[in-house]
């Protein structure tokens, strides 16, 4: 659940990544050093721009990708590869954030952070900084937080919710398009004309583009515009926690703030009677039935439990009360019971040794615990509407950050915050450079999106060089059967490159281009491990207005042989073992001594 901060807190809106950049910079200077040192190997492009980006990323907006230029981005290697927590980059980038982030707790209103990177293996980063009850005055009685202490998720709890809703969906027991009236048939809306705008469905919960207020009830202003008393959430706005039958009473009374699937408007309301509608789904079929009785049971039941989740749940006293983060400021929000109602969308408590276990499973469900199917995952980690600053876009709940890497790749950031008065968390999952962010904070300085950049802009130079190193590792070089096959592939730019292809005999990139003086073609990863497709398409189109990377999206199907795709290649096997198959000949290839 978000809020408004009152402005008294605004002075503490310190923008961390915009602070003068030589905090510590004698470490700066010595990480450089030492990663000169690592990587002399590597291509000077590539360590330029990793050193780069390391010295220059200061502020939290992602910079424009470069117009008029597509090329394919790296595979997500450390999804399946993923880096050994001591690799020199990454504890260089950690020594990084260690010290900036003790700066910020000294300097800033923080009374607690705790912090974690995490790849599919798990931690590579783990921070904890701060008193665990800041609203004690004995030192004493302050004590020490650390990975198991426990948060008030905020708003983040809306992920379990909806990570619940595509464990019913994959069950068969609802559907995304389905009316929320399907489920709870006294949800309805006060209607303010003859025109049917269509049904509110469960996506359109998941987008907040269901129409919903965004508290409800709201609370009472009558003294607008006078006075802004009755505005924000539950119990901010005077207002007890609803029960469920309150919120539906309270949509009843009310029209559709807006059109089904037309602007999204942040709904807390929403994500309550996503909750009410997951548990109707659940008790129509057997399994659930005489097991479950309610929202937090049910949760509890198909994903905290799964996930190794123990220290989660809705309410303090059952979880540990000693092991609450408390704040010095408005130290009450450690004590509220959001009720049924509000759980959903804003009451789930957890810690962050917790948190590493949904991450995971984010970036990779195959091999680690996990409630969803790859499937599931793939399918939720889209877009469903783009703002209008070519930056920042919505998905079903996620909020995304277009972000670029070292190479200028724009990738995206799936984000959860969690904003209360005295808790601040940010969960960030960046599945095309296979790791995460979490951060969870108690205080009165707000702004946990400014700390979670802060590390991104650290860690992502750090990632970017050991996805580059893999790539070369597993791709790269020669790729020959002694005879009349011979494919020649490099890394150049932050893209894998075919540059030569010889088979039975035949110049392939002169067959296809249909010219003398063949120029390289990019290597585009189809989303399997170690499978790519030569990207033909109609590369002089690149650079046209209304093409660029449609160019080669039209050309990428060109004819099968063999029963496959003539463009399609992929990697097997390891270290001397490992081959390159084009399919379509059906020649393996090893690698070149």
């Amino acid at each position: 659940m978000d809020v408004k901060v009152p402005v008294t807190a605004e002075v503490y809106q310190l923008d961390l990544a915009r602070r003068d950049p030589t905090i510590k910079l004698w470490i700066y200077r010595i990480a450089l050093v030492c990663l000169c040192l690592r990587l002399v190997w590597h291509e000077t492009a590539v360590l330029q721009t990793a050193i780069h980006h390391w010295q220059d990323r200061t502020s939290v907006e992602p910079q424009k990708a470069k117009p008029g230029v597509c090329r394919a981005p790296l595979p997500p290697l450390l999804k399946d590869h993923p880096p050994k927590s001591d690799a020199p980059e990454l504890s260089l980038a950690s020594a990084l954030v260690d010290a900036s982030l003790r700066d910020a707790l000294s300097e800033l209103a923080i009374d607690s952070l705790v912090v974690a990177v995490v790849t599919a293996e798990g931690s590579v980063f783990e921070g904890t900084y701060g008193v665990l009850r800041g609203n004690e005055s004995d030192a004493e009685r302050r004590g020490h937080v650390d990975r198991d202490s426990i948060y008030r998720m905020a708003s983040i709890s809306k992920m379990f919710t909806t990570i619940e809703t595509f464990i019913l969906r994959d069950k068969g027991l609802l559907n995304l398009d389905d009316p929320v009236d399907t489920f709870l048939p006294n949800f309805t809306y006060r209607h303010t004309d003859a025109t049917h705008e269509g049904p509110v469905t469960i996506r359109t919960l998941l987008t907040h583009a269901a129409g919903i207020g965004g508290n409800l009830p709201p609370g009472n202003m009558s003294d607008w515009p006078h006075s802004l008393d009755g505005a924000n959430t539950p119990p901010y706005n005077g207002r007890p926690f609803p029960t469920p039958e309150r919120v539906l009473e309270a949509q009843a009374e009310l029209s559709l703030s807006t059109p089904p699937h037309g602007l999204p408007l942040y709904s807390n309301a929403g994500f309550s009677i996503l909750g009410m509608v997951n548990l109707a789904a659940a008790r129509r079929s057997d399994e659930y039935r005489d097991r479950v009785s309610t929202i937090e049971e049910l949760i509890e039941r198909d994903v905290f439990e799964p996930l190794g989740m123990n220290s989660s749940g809705y309410l303090a006293a059952d979880l540990g009360a000693e092991r609450v983060a408390v704040s010095s400021y408005a130290s009450e929000d450690a004590d509220y019971d959001f009720q049924t109602a509000m759980n959903p969308t804003g009451g789930q408590f957890s810690t962050l040794a917790d948190l590493i276990a949904p991450m995971r499973m984010f970036l990779n469900p195959e091999k680690n615990p996990s409630v969803l199917s790859p499937y599931t995952i793939r399918e939720w980690m889209k877009p469903q509407f783009s703002w209008f600053d070519d930056t920042t876009e919505l998905g079903m709940l996620w909020e995304i950050n277009k972000y670029q890497n070292s190479f200028k790749d724009v990738q995206r950031l799936y984000q959860k915050s969690g904003q209360l008065m005295a808790y601040h968390a940010e969960f960030t999952v960046n599945p095309a450079s296979g790791y995460g962010v979490i951060v969870l904070m108690a205080g009165q300085y707000l702004n946990a999106q400014s700390i979670t950049f802060h590390i991104l802009d650290a860690f992502q130079p750090a990632f970017d060089v050991l996805i580059d190193q893999a790539t070369r590792e597993l791709y790269t070089g020669s790729w020959t059967d002694g005879e009349a096959n011979h494919v020649e592939v490099s890394s150049r730019d932050g893209s894998l490159w075919v540059d030569r292809m010889v088979l039975s005999g035949e110049d392939v990139l002169k067959l296809v281009q249909g010219t003398d003086e063949a120029e390289p073609v990019g290597l585009w990863s189809t989303g399997r491990s170690d499978q790519f497709r030569l990207a033909f398409g109609e590369s002089w189109r690149n650079d046209e207005r209304g093409y660029h990377c449609l160019a080669y999206f039209f050309g990428m199907e060109l004819g099968y042989a063999r029963g496959a795709a003539i463009n399609e290649i992929s990697f097997a096997g390891e270290g001397g073992a490992r081959t390159l198959y084009v399919p379509s000949v059906d020649v393996k290839l090893r690698r070149a001594a």
